[in-house]
């Protein structure tokens, strides 16, 4: 079934004349005929009664009139929809952020995108990296902003933007509170609140237990607010990353020898061609130079 077949049978169905069906449709009269004819054949039955100067649907052409009608609407509207992107009008873009990183300056990416793009359809999605990882490999997500670890996918290739140092999360009546930074063996003996699943957290662990620090690890949390509830709840420090936005009553202390840090970077699939939008946001962020000012918060 072709569709041009469709769209003779749908003017035969409206004008119940094949002669100002074909004027209709730019085809001459045999061509038109031509074409019912096969259409009926390939649906094992015929469409219209041809009677002179009363020419109507038969059973089987009323039962397929809506499901044809359908089909060519459906049809028109992905022919619509890709004009429309390639005139620009329509070009979706899935952004993933892992849901650790914050970087402020996504939004005034996105923005000027937009102003290439009036026709911008953005899906942003926040969500642990290996999801992303895996949802970019599907092709669900066309770019996406990543720290960079041994467990991504070989497929994944990222562009390093910045890195970020550890820091740490205490309320502000805390004796750490007013200081520009501490050393890590302060860290001895602190009851803290770590994150579930964080490969970094582990990481800040692992660096305590080589460096001989106890940590009275009593408290979880499942995301950044969660955990920094519990800090606000006075049950314990937290690790954070440079420039992670803090809540109300919370600052942040750097460690000047944690020796844990974590490198953010732009992942994208190896080898696939990026949509329009997408190549316009990558193009932007190559362009930028993430060292003198990564994230707003760390400025």
């Amino acid at each position: 079934m072709e569709m041009h077949q469709v769209r003779y049978f749908l003017a035969v169905s409206r004008t119940l004349n094949f002669t100002r069906a074909a004027e209709e449709c730019n085809v001459s009269q045999p061509s038109l005929t031509k074409a019912i004819q096969k259409l009926e054949e390939e649906l094992g039955g015929q469409l219209f009664r041809r009677e002179r100067g009363l020419t109507h649907l038969t059973d089987l052409g009323r039962l397929m009139l809506p499901h044809l009608e359908q089909t060519y609407a459906a049809a028109q509207a992905a022919r619509s929809l890709a004009d429309q992107m390639r005139r620009a009008d329509h070009a979706p873009l899935t952004v993933g952020m892992a849901d650790t990183i914050f970087l402020d300056d996504i939004s005034g990416l996105l923005r000027e995108v937009g102003r290439v793009f009036p026709g911008l359809h953005v899906t942003l999605i926040h969500a642990p990296q290996e999801e992303l990882a895996e949802a970019a490999l599907k092709g669900d997500v066309e770019v996406a902003v990543l720290a960079r670890t041994t467990t991504l996918p070989d497929r994944i290739a990222l562009r390093a933007l910045f890195a970020e140092g550890l820091r740490i999360v205490v309320r502000h009546d805390h004796p750490f509170a007013g200081r520009d930074s501490i050393a890590l063996s302060e860290l001895d003996g602190q009851a803290w609140v770590l994150r579930q699943g964080c490969p970094f957290t582990e990481g800040f662990q692992r660096r305590c237990r080589d460096g001989g620090l106890t940590l009275d690890q009593r408290h979880s949390g499942r995301s950044d607010y969660s955990v920094q509830q519990l800090v606000l709840a006075g049950l314990g420090l937290a690790p954070c990353w440079d420039g992670t936005p803090l809540l109300p009553g919370l600052t942040s202390v750097a460690v000047i020898d944690a020796g844990v840090e974590r490198e953010v970077s732009m992942a994208t699939v190896a080898g696939r061609r990026y949509s329009p939008a997408c190549d316009a946001l990558v193009r932007l962020v190559r362009s930028r130079s993430w060292e003198r000012a990564p994230l707003a918060a760390s400025a």
